[in-house]
Protein backbone atom coordinates (compact mmCIF):
# COMPACT_ATOMS: atom_id res chain seq x y z
CA UNK A 1 0.00 0.00 0.00
CA UNK A 2 1.50 3.29 -0.73
CA UNK A 3 -0.19 6.75 -0.12
CA UNK A 4 1.41 10.25 -1.80
CA UNK A 5 0.20 12.74 0.12
CA UNK A 6 1.24 16.01 -1.99
CA UNK A 7 2.04 19.58 -0.59
CA UNK A 8 -0.71 21.91 -0.17
CA UNK A 9 -1.57 24.10 -3.04
CA UNK A 10 -3.07 27.43 -3.20
CA UNK A 11 -3.37 28.42 -6.68
CA UNK A 12 -3.53 26.24 -10.19
CA UNK A 13 -0.16 24.24 -10.44
CA UNK A 14 1.22 21.01 -10.34
CA UNK A 15 2.40 19.00 -7.76
CA UNK A 16 5.68 17.16 -7.55
CA UNK A 17 5.16 13.22 -9.51
CA UNK A 18 5.10 10.45 -7.16
CA UNK A 19 6.26 6.73 -8.29
CA UNK A 20 3.98 3.87 -8.20
CA UNK A 21 5.16 0.76 -6.95
CA UNK A 22 2.39 -1.46 -8.08
CA UNK A 23 1.95 -2.24 -12.10
CA UNK A 24 -1.44 -1.73 -12.94
CA UNK A 25 -2.80 -0.16 -9.36
CA UNK A 26 -6.16 1.16 -8.92
CA UNK A 27 -5.98 4.80 -7.60
CA UNK A 28 -8.24 6.47 -5.33
CA UNK A 29 -7.74 10.09 -4.90
CA UNK A 30 -8.40 12.56 -1.86
CA UNK A 31 -9.02 16.01 -1.84
CA UNK A 32 -9.68 18.58 1.46
CA UNK A 33 -9.77 22.44 0.70
CA UNK A 34 -9.23 24.70 3.23
CA UNK A 35 -10.54 28.05 2.69
CA UNK A 36 -14.02 29.67 1.43
CA UNK A 37 -13.41 27.15 -2.04
CA UNK A 38 -16.18 28.14 -4.76
CA UNK A 39 -14.80 25.43 -7.89
CA UNK A 40 -11.94 23.37 -8.22
CA UNK A 41 -11.08 20.91 -11.24
CA UNK A 42 -8.41 18.11 -10.48
CA UNK A 43 -6.68 16.40 -13.43
CA UNK A 44 -4.53 13.07 -12.63
CA UNK A 45 -2.12 12.55 -14.73
CA UNK A 46 -0.05 9.38 -15.52
CA UNK A 47 3.52 8.55 -17.03
CA UNK A 48 5.36 5.67 -17.92
CA UNK A 49 8.96 7.46 -18.48
CA UNK A 50 8.32 10.57 -15.37
CA UNK A 51 8.96 13.04 -18.26
CA UNK A 52 5.88 12.74 -20.90
CA UNK A 53 2.60 12.81 -18.58
CA UNK A 54 -0.94 12.52 -20.05
CA UNK A 55 -4.29 13.41 -18.56
CA UNK A 56 -5.58 9.98 -17.07
CA UNK A 57 -8.40 11.61 -15.17
CA UNK A 58 -10.11 14.85 -14.45
CA UNK A 59 -12.32 15.60 -11.39
CA UNK A 60 -14.68 18.38 -11.46
CA UNK A 61 -15.50 19.14 -7.15
CA UNK A 62 -19.25 19.30 -6.94
CA UNK A 63 -21.27 21.33 -4.48
CA UNK A 64 -21.52 18.75 -1.78
CA UNK A 65 -17.49 18.42 -1.86
CA UNK A 66 -17.44 21.65 -1.84
CA UNK A 67 -19.28 21.63 1.37
CA UNK A 68 -17.84 19.30 3.04
CA UNK A 69 -14.61 20.58 1.91
CA UNK A 70 -13.15 17.33 0.71
CA UNK A 71 -14.00 14.28 -1.55
CA UNK A 72 -12.71 10.86 -2.27
CA UNK A 73 -12.69 9.51 -5.82
CA UNK A 74 -11.42 6.02 -7.68
CA UNK A 75 -9.25 5.82 -11.08
CA UNK A 76 -9.53 2.07 -12.45
CA UNK A 77 -7.84 0.75 -15.78
CA UNK A 78 -5.34 3.29 -15.97
CA UNK A 79 -2.04 1.12 -15.48
CA UNK A 80 1.32 4.24 -15.42
CA UNK A 81 4.34 4.07 -13.29
CA UNK A 82 3.96 7.55 -12.48
CA UNK A 83 1.61 10.41 -10.91
CA UNK A 84 0.68 13.83 -10.11
CA UNK A 85 -1.92 15.97 -9.90
CA UNK A 86 -2.25 19.09 -11.85
CA UNK A 87 -5.00 21.16 -10.08
CA UNK A 88 -6.46 23.39 -13.46
CA UNK A 89 -9.10 25.33 -11.63
CA UNK A 90 -9.23 26.74 -8.34
CA UNK A 91 -11.31 29.57 -6.87
CA UNK A 92 -11.70 30.52 -3.28
CA UNK A 93 -13.45 33.85 -1.81
CA UNK A 94 -10.91 34.00 0.69
CA UNK A 95 -7.21 32.52 0.85
CA UNK A 96 -7.69 29.07 0.93
CA UNK A 97 -5.77 25.20 -0.09
CA UNK A 98 -6.24 22.02 -1.60
CA UNK A 99 -4.32 19.05 -0.25
CA UNK A 100 -4.63 16.28 -2.46
CA UNK A 101 -3.74 12.37 -1.46
CA UNK A 102 -2.83 9.35 -3.84
CA UNK A 103 -3.01 5.61 -2.90
CA UNK A 104 -2.31 3.04 -5.43
CA UNK A 105 -3.74 -0.49 -4.65
CA UNK A 106 -4.12 -3.99 -6.20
Amino acid sequence: MVVNKFEALTAVGVTPMATINQSGAALTVQFNLTGDPLSGVIDIEGSLDGVNFVAIDSHTVSAPELAAFSGLYFIADKPVKYIRANVSTLTFTTAGSVIISIHASK
